[in-house]
């Protein structure tokens, strides 16, 4: 909460903050200064994950989940509501675990590291659509993996 309150003038607690090292002009594209200094500096910034903060939302929504599910009305509504997400909140949305999380919060703070923000409609939908290319691609990965073990995947 302090952080978020420090650099982002909010006063509540986050899961995850980004501390992008390089300015954009847009998404994925530095500015001139950032493009000479990547040649030399490979460090996009910092990610910070606060575990405590999403093991509660894990366990506050796996308990909203599983009080919507307990009616038509409310599995209905969860749909509605999920139809309607995108990108990682949507992943999230029966992800109750920190482990199930971890990686989604990862592939967000990522974005946000590499320009992406979601301030505006137009912010958001472009971050969304490219969290849900990201986790495509990592699901593929995470199957092969996973297929090797004899595990299912996380997202």
């Amino acid at each position: 909460r302090s952080l978020n309150q420090e650099w982002r003038e909010k006063s509540e607690s986050t899961d995850v903050l980004s501390f992008p090292t390089h300015n954009f002009v847009a998404p994925e594209k530095f500015d001139a200064e950032a493009k000479r200094m990547f040649r030399f500096q490979k460090h996009l910034g910092e990610l910070m994950i606060a575990p405590v903060f999403v093991q509660r939302q894990c366990d506050s929504d796996k308990e909203d989940y599983k009080e919507m599910m307990s009616t038509e009305e409310g599995r209905i509504e969860f749909q509605e509501e999920l139809d309607s997400d995108n990108g990682v909140n949507r992943a999230m949305a029966t992800a109750f675990t920190l482990h199930e999380r971890t990686p989604l919060l990862l592939i967000h703070g990522l974005l946000h590291l590499l320009g992406y923000d979601h301030e505006t409609e137009e912010e958001w939908q472009a971050m969304t659509d490219r969290e849900n290319e990201v986790m495509k691609k990592f699901n593929k990965q995470w199957e092969k993996v996973c297929n090797s073990e004899g595990k299912s995947h996380i997202v």
